[in-house]
């Protein structure tokens, strides 16, 4: 018994010291909004953890991703209660709240879903696994569609069957969604919100009696 929380601790440990090398303040509702508008997933405006992923044995990819999410919507920031999966490959993208995993499904052509399917928590992470629940049991990845083993792998995996799937029959370079997302200028609203949020964190002020 003493060996197994042992081991847990341990795990916890090193999951926590991950996350405690980015910040903790993150933009609120009003500046993911604006986000949002520009067709960016709050997803993209968080600072994701510097350096390796955890590597202890018992430590799965998706509670990375839970963790780091903190049980917020990959898109638009409110609580999430859906585990988002990409139907090709079978492979788990993010949480989303209800809205967002509907809005999702129906709204292919939409740049903010777009973004999303590009760069979900999974591929921003580094690290993904195969979707698995209680009703339907393990996805399978479509015919045609290998997942490799290493979560890393796959995740990447999950990042090229996103752009494969930019291609449509009417568009078949995927040419006009590109310029859309090339349009939304994801690379600038996004360091400009991180940066928003480390401005706030130096700022804030601190409750008198609290330690710093």
């Amino acid at each position: 018994m003493a060996h197994f929380q042992a081991a847990a601790e341990a795990m916890t440990a090193e999951v926590n010291a991950w996350l405690d090398t980015c910040a903790d303040a993150r933009p609120g509702p009003t500046q993911v909004q604006q986000a949002n508008d520009l067709g960016v997933p709050a997803c993209h405006v968080w600072e994701t953890p510097c350096g390796a992923l955890p590597t202890h044995e018992n430590i799965r990819p998706l509670e990375l991703i839970e963790r780091w999410q903190r049980d917020a919507c990959a898109v638009c920031s409110m609580p999430a209660a859906v585990l988002d999966h990409c139907h090709s490959t079978g492979l788990v993208r993010g949480l989303l709240c209800r809205g967002c995993n509907v809005s999702e499904g129906r709204s292919y052509g939409s740049p903010l879903f777009v973004a999303y399917r590009l760069r979900p928590p999974a591929v921003l992470l580094g690290t993904t696994e195969l979707y698995s629940s209680s009703w339907t049991g393990t996805a399978s990845p479509k015919a045609g569609v290998s997942v490799p083993d290493s979560p890393a792998a796959a995740a990447r995996a999950l990042h090229r069957e996103a752009v494969i799937a930019l291609t449509t029959t009417e568009d078949p370079e995927g040419s006009e969604i590109r310029a859309r997302l090339a349009a939304m200028s994801m690379d600038v609203i996004g360091p400009a919100i991180a940066r928003w949020t480390k401005k706030e964190t130096a700022n804030a002020p601190t409750t008198p009696g609290s330690s710093t």
